[in-house]
């Protein structure tokens, strides 16, 4: 029987802890939520495509931030 895994429990085993994803429905959420245009599902993907780099970075910013804070509390 194949033991069934979990994307998280993947994660872990390859040392990576707190990943984030993003999809297409966080995309139609906050701009529902913020009383866009709705996009349709390609409208949406191509944006995510094309700013994914820009997303990364400042995540990777902020969360050298939050590391730095939760270190110094330690």
């Amino acid at each position: 029987m194949t033991e069934f895994k979990t994307q998280y429990d993947k994660d872990v085993e390859e040392g990576w802890y707190a990943v984030v994803r993003w999809s297409i429905s966080d995309i139609h959420e906050y701009r529902n939520d913020n009383d866009m245009v709705k996009w349709t599902d390609e409208e949406a993907t191509d944006w995510l495509a094309s700013q994914e780099g820009n997303i990364q970075d400042r995540m990777v910013e902020q969360g050298w931030d939050v590391i730095s804070m939760l270190m110094d509390e330690d």
